[in-house]
């Protein structure tokens, strides 16, 4: 795939690529140096990106962040995807979340492209800490939850709400519940898919099903799917019940069911 961006057909292809990228270390400051020049356009971008993401070593982080930092990809309108091609990584290194920082800090958590890096950044955190390096990943997201604990901007709210849900450690669903009562809905969707690790904080759980109840659909539906993993006590249930009186979304009945019968 060139400049004419036709792309293969992405099932063994693309491992076999990622295989021979893990392989040949030279390759992935190749396809960087192509990336970066142009030479790769339109669909071929995010395949070359995904490779790179896949393959996951030093060299291809590499050239991930080489391309990554490029005025050529920069520019594009599908930049914010680009970004959330590192939460792909299996195991990050410091650079490549200082890289995605710096991304955030220059763009602003509010806008598409900041708050891509802030997923990715949460991601990449959680990738840590499921290593068992957790001291590292609080330390990767603490700018995070600095940031969000003064953000008054909605957008940037929800998007730092969903970066520490991707990280996933156990510190943060309590300061993740505070903003369940967000008169902003994207806020709150935020929420309702960030507490799904959250099964250990009660703060968690309560706003859970205060979010059961919330008046958009959607928002309701992604608490119904986060309270799945978690166990409700008497009054929980009796509150759930309670909000559910009102209806559920045709999608989220499942969930409801399966909360209640847990």
């Amino acid at each position: 795939f060139g400049a004419g961006a036709a792309v293969p057909d992405p099932g063994d292809f693309v491992w076999r690529a990622a295989g021979l990228l893990e392989a040949e270390p030279g390759l992935c400051d190749h396809l960087a140096g192509l990336l970066a020049s142009g030479e790769i356009g339109g669909e071929g971008v995010s395949l070359a990106v995904d490779l790179l993401a896949r393959a996951g070593t030093p060299a291809a982080m590499a050239a991930m962040r080489r391309a990554l930092a490029s005025t050529r990809l920069g520019g594009r309108d599908d930049y914010a995807l680009l970004l959330q091609r590192m939460s792909l990584l299996d195991d990050p290194d410091e650079a490549t979340v200082t890289l995605a920082a710096t991304i955030r800090g220059a763009h602003g958590s509010a806008s598409l492209v900041g708050g891509a890096a802030a997923y990715s950044i949460g991601a990449m955190a959680g990738k840590l800490a499921a290593a068992g390096h957790l001291g590292d990943a609080a330390r990767w997201v603490a700018p995070l939850v600095t940031e969000l604990a003064t953000a008054q901007d909605t957008q940037a709210q929800a998007h730092l709400v969903g970066a520490l849900g991707n990280a996933g450690l156990p510190e943060h669903p309590a300061a993740i519940a505070g903003f369940a009562a967000s008169g902003d809905e994207a806020v709150r969707a935020a929420v309702a898919s960030a507490l799904q690790h959250g099964e250990g904080e009660p703060r968690a759980r309560s706003a859970l099903v205060l979010l059961s109840a919330d008046p958009d659909a959607h928002v309701q539906a992604m608490a119904l799917a986060s309270l799945r993993d978690y166990q409700l006590g008497d009054d929980d249930a009796r509150a759930l019940v309670g909000s559910l009186a009102a209806g559920v979304p045709p999608t989220a009945a499942g969930d409801a069911v399966a909360v209640l019968a847990a």
